[in-house]
């Protein structure tokens, strides 16, 4: 029986929380599988960020959701409410 390999780590996101990044590749199958989980506790109080865009570049980036956050681009009607993922 082959079996693939699966890591872990715990690291800290700044201005987010503790969280489990979790990995999977099967050498014999191809399959892989990236995974990202809350470690820590949850915040008392919650924070709100916002980004200014004002050139191409300033959208060149990764964007880490919370299971409980909401995402909203009023600009183009987008709303990523608790519980949805992005991809």
């Amino acid at each position: 029986m082959r079996q693939g390999s699966c890591k872990m780590a715990v690291t800290n996101i700044p201005n987010f929380k503790e969280v489990i990044v979790m990995s999977f590749v099967c050498d014999f199958c191809g399959v892989k599988s990236n995974e990202i989980r809350g470690g820590g506790a949850m915040s008392e109080y919650g924070t709100e960020t916002r980004l200014l865009v004002s050139s191409l570049a300033d959208l060149s980036r990764d964007v880490v959701k919370s299971a409980s956050a909401t995402i909203k681009i009023p600009e183009l009607g987008l709303e990523m409410g608790e519980g949805t993922l992005g991809g």
